[in-house]
């Protein structure tokens, strides 16, 4: 009699199978807690004997998954073995195989395949697994483990052209997944996964040789959030024209969806047995399935077979109209930059092969920490920082910038070479995973000379005129509206706080607008100041102003992005009631004092700033600021970006960029090349 044996029979009673069946979750939570081979062998004994009292799959799948478990944490061949059969033996038992249990096969064998047999039986049987999950009518994000599995299986073992189905079926998967009450409840969990998926794609696009493939993927991978949000935006009056009762179902719809995110995220953060907190999820999964059909029913229309689709290469094109395009995917088996410019007919790849994806985000981290150490990350003014404390950590960043990344694609598409023009050319960065957080703008080969030649020292700056986007499709947008609309001349609301209630003064910020006005006169300003600055003011005033000017706090919302806010006098002025106005024929929105153009360092991807929420609302052109900026420096940078565009560019927010670049270049000047913290944070993002 075996020790389990003895001891159900001294137990007396409580070997049923429900109190055997819960004992094994028990012992499973204990080993969460402990990590201990002794909690998981009995959660193992404890299912193994609650299938005796009753087989069926349950205790069987729970059983193969704790012998998963033990069999890595012990390396013991034999375990996984053990729950491999017992996994296929749950599978067997149930009328219709689950994606989860084919899911979890497929895991197993490839497990065992990549760390132990290594043969041909093992990794077929985990792709059909895997092919067999992705038919089932599962959960979107088990589906998508299951695609991405495969297609990462496939693509190491048979080429990256036999991973492109799956990593499609994934791709068209992405909408699914961040459905309302996803993305605002489960967002840590399915966002690492998209993103991971979406890198992994595109490389195998790449790899296959499908460039317009890659560059679609790319941006579908793009700012998953805000990218339903600018898809939500899609203009209706050609739709309006031909159906007038499709448009207002899908503007009702539309405005539902808005309204059932709003009430979702009463329950952030509560728990999953909060009354109401179902009811609202199906709700707004309701919507959202309404608004599926009313799309397809739209697609049936002539001239409507594309609506609310992704955009193709051909439709990202357009928003080379006045910078070529540089999309940069890092991923963990390749880095790639693809290039769009008015130029070229194709898409242009251009190989990293000096940058990794660690090799990026031990950049990331080491510009992040020296940044910090100068309290730059926390909000509030920048401390004066000398040239030699600021240049620790931050030259040996941006020169691994410029050599690995910077220097090929401006070698590339010609850039480098040497002409005489009235201008420099522009380049718009838009980059992924880690690179998100780095100054691509700034990237170069920094000496202690006070002006080193561009030839032995080059710097990005000396080539080209940088911009940023989030995405391609919001600068598809932005460009769409610099053509649509009439330029309307520079009539300014400028707000200013110095000392919001409950938040750290920012004095300087008086000054900053002193200084526009100072350039711009009075009648092309007005000046909300202090008190004067409310949200409701603020937002009755934007509608009248094709510019405008923040010069104050920013609070930004990564799981909810229409959340975040500029901190005024009352309290917040959120997207949610920003995008209620009527911004589309919008010009130039400059974000300053607060960090407005960083987003969150968890979802790189989704650009989580005021500054991409603002070119998103439908400002053309936005200036932001990649960390806290300095007292001093603020107003300097204003009052010469302002006097370039009355100056040289006749009020025209068109020659944003090319003013930052004056502008900042003025500044870096006057500090020094080498005192990054202070002239390297200002960026322009937009058309």
């Amino acid at each position: 009699m075996t020790t389990l044996e003895k001891s159900v029979e001294i137990d007396d009673g409580s070997n049923s199978y429900n109190v055997v069946f819960e004992r094994g979750f028990e012992h499973l939570a204990n080993f969460h807690q402990t990590g201990s081979v002794s909690d998981i062998s009995q959660c193992i004994e404890a299912f193994k004997l609650a299938n005796n009292i009753s087989p069926n799959d349950r205790p069987l799948l729970n059983m193969a998954n704790a012998l998963f478990r033990r069999s890595k944490l012990t390396d013991n061949p034999h375990d996984l073995d053990a729950a491999i059969e017992a996994q296929q033996a749950a599978i067997a038992l149930q009328s219709r195989a689950s994606g989860v249990s084919l899911n979890n096969l497929g895991n197993m064998l490839r497990f065992r395949f990549e760390h132990i047999s290594h043969s041909e039986s093992d990794l077929e049987e985990a792709l059909q697994n895997f092919r067999n999950a992705m038919c089932t009518e599962a959960r979107p994000n088990v589906l998508l483990d299951s695609a991405r599995s495969c297609a990462e299986l496939s693509s190491i073992n048979h080429g990256a052209l036999s991973a492109i189905g799956a990593y499609k079926f994934a791709m068209d998967l992405i909408p699914r997944i961040s459905t309302p009450g996803t993305r605002l409840l489960h967002r840590p969990s399915w966002i690492p996964n998209v993103r991971e998926t979406v890198c992994g794609a595109v490389a195998a696009a790449i790899e296959a040789g499908d460039l317009e493939l890659a560059l679609e993927w790319f941006e579908r991978g793009r700012c998953v959030v805000w990218g339903q949000i600018l898809q939500m935006r899609t203009p209706l009056d050609n739709l309006r024209s031909v159906n007038p009762s499709l448009a207002d179902a899908v503007n009702s719809v539309l405005q539902q969806i808005s309204s059932a995110e709003i009430v979702i995220e009463a329950f952030r953060g509560k728990s999953i047995l909060t009354p109401g907190r179902d009811e609202a999820l199906k709700q707004a999964r309701d919507q959202v399935s309404r608004l599926d059909e009313l799309i397809q029913e739209i697609r049936c229309l002539n001239s409507f077979q594309d609506f609310m689709k992704p955009r193709t290469t051909n439709e990202l094109r357009s928003a080379t109209a006045h910078s070529a395009i540089v999309a940069l995917n890092i991923s963990p088996t390749r880095c790639d930059a693809l290039i769009l410019s008015q130029h070229s007919d194709s898409v242009i790849h251009v190989p990293l092969p000096r940058m990794t994806h660690d090799k990026a985000t031990k950049m990331h981290h080491r510009f992040q920490e020296t940044l910090r150490s100068y309290g730059v990350r926390t909000g509030g003014l920048v401390p004066w920082v000398s040239p030699a404390d600021s240049d620790h950590g931050v030259d040996a960043v941006l020169s691994r910038l410029w050599l690995d990344i910077a220097e090929p694609v401006l070698k590339k598409i010609g850039y480098l070479d040497p002409k005489v023009t009235s201008q420099l050319p522009r380049i718009t960065w838009c980059p992924s995973g880690p690179l998100c957080f780095l100054p691509l703008h700034a990237a170069g080969i920094y000496v202690d000379s006070k002006r080193a030649h561009p030839v032995n020292n080059p710097k990005v700056f000396d080539f080209v005129i940088s911009s940023y986007a989030p995405s391609i499709s919001a600068l598809v947008n932005a460009v769409r509206k610099k053509h649509e609309s009439p330029h309307n001349g520079p009539k300014i609301l400028a707000i200013s706080q110095p000392a919001t209630p409950n938040l750290k003064p920012l004095p300087g910020t008086v000054n900053e607008i002193a200084a526009v006005q100072k350039v711009m006169g009075t009648e092309m300003v007005t000046w909300l100041n202090d008190t004067e600055a409310t949200a409701s003011s603020v937002l009755s005033l934007m509608e009248k102003h094709p510019w405008i000017h923040f010069a104050c706090h920013g609070v930004q919302d990564s799981d909810a992005p229409t959340q975040s806010a500029f901190m005024l006098y009352d309290g917040g002025l959120d997207f949610r009631r920003i995008m209620k106005v009527s911004l589309d024929h919008k010009e130039l929105a400059i974000l300053s004092a607060c960090q407005t153009a960083m987003g969150d360092s968890e979802f790189p991807e989704e650009a989580v700033s005021l500054a991409a929420g603002m070119l998103i609302a439908g400002y053309k052109n936005v200036v932001g600021t990649m960390w806290s900026i300095g007292d001093k420096d603020a107003p300097v940078v204003m009052e010469k970006l302002y006097s370039y565009l009355i100056e040289e560019g006749n009020g025209d927010s068109s020659s944003t960029a090319y003013a930052l670049h004056q502008a900042v270049g003025y500044l870096r000047k006057a500090v020094g090349e080498k005192n990054f913290v202070r002239w390297v944070p200002f960026i322009h993002i937009g058309a």
